[in-house]
């Protein structure tokens, strides 16, 4: 079922009275009512997961990679993906992160995720293969491998540095007017700035965790944070972010995101940015710009760890 609407309660508990024997996803995406043995969530590009609760969580959409290849869509011109891309490889990049970042999401109780999509459909072209079947935009063999891990026993993921999904406390030095150039290295005027529990948004964002008021174009953070000593390489960020932001570890950027998101995601620390880290004493700082629509929020980072290497 899809939807949300009054008669989705109803349409359930039809559905389980006509055949008891299969699980019931009341509603894929769009509200969800708490009803039915699914809580069936929708992310785009994603991964993400819904919260906890006494259901299956599945990932009911997420991907959305786009890849026109002339001569093999439905239209010639004004194809659509939820994310474009204008080669093969960064679109198999971009896949393969998307896989490395889902995994974890399982040890945190992900069932189940579908991607958009098997092929392109008309005017959508975020298929795994060309509208006419031809052709097969991604390499197999990467592929293969890639969904071969997502079969293995899950890591075990452990918050390093909390964010305001895990810790609603945080405090970040913060401001709403454009700082000096350098405001996000370490040494940089920002540990004056005033401080306000994360996240930063207004209230109706979907799935905000509000702690300060931000409802200006811009809102800048800043922050200091421990950690301890440990393989650096497996950290990554999980962010609810709307809309674009820019976050740097130690003032080298570390992920550069555009758009937004309705919950939080998993997202890659850029190379240099995670060369950086250290024992002891680092700094986090996020840039985030609103640039349309009624409702504003800000990222929401922390750091987390896979803490059994994939095999």
């Amino acid at each position: 079922m899809k939807g949300g609407g009054n008669s989705t309660r109803r349409d359930a508990d039809t559905t389980r009275q006509l055949d008891p024997n299969r699980i019931v996803n009341s509603v894929s995406g769009w509200a969800d009512r708490n009803i039915g043995d699914v809580h069936d969530y929708h992310v785009y590009p994603g991964p993400g997961i819904p919260p906890r609760g006494k259901r299956a969580l599945v990932l009911g959409e997420f991907g959305g990679l786009g890849l026109p290849l002339e001569g093999h869509t439905w239209q010639a011109k004004d194809n659509w993906g939820y994310r474009t891309y204008q080669d093969r490889t960064s679109l198999n990049t971009a896949y393969l992160e998307l896989m490395q970042r889902l995994r974890p999401l399982i040890a945190e109780g992900l069932s189940a995720a579908v991607y958009t999509q098997t092929t392109d459909v008309e005017i959508e072209v975020n298929g795994l293969m060309t509208y006419d079947r031809a052709v097969l935009k991604l390499d197999e063999a990467a592929v293969i491998e890639a969904h071969r891990k997502l079969h293995l026993p899950p890591p075990t993921v452990r918050t390093v540095v909390p964010n305001a999904k895990t810790k609603g406390d945080v405090l970040w030095h913060h401001t709403y007017d454009g700082p000096a150039k350098g405001w996000e290295k370490p040494t940089s005027d920002a540990r004056v700035w005033p401080t306000g529990p994360g996240g930063f948004g207004t209230e109706g964002t979907p799935n905000a965790r509000i702690g300060s008021k931000w409802a200006t174009p811009n809102c800048y953070l800043w922050r200091k944070f421990d950690l301890p000593d440990m393989d650096f390489s497996q950290l990554y960020f999980d962010v609810h972010h709307d809309e674009n932001c820019e976050i740097y570890l130690n003032g080298e950027l570390a992920a550069k995101l555009t758009g937004f998101t309705t919950d939080y995601v998993t997202v890659s620390i850029l190379p240099k940015a995670l060369a950086t880290l250290k024992r002891g004493e680092n700094v986090i700082a996020v840039h985030c710009r609103q640039t349309l629509g009624g409702q504003y929020t800000v990222s929401y980072t922390h750091l987390t760890l896979p803490t059994n290497r994939e095999v």
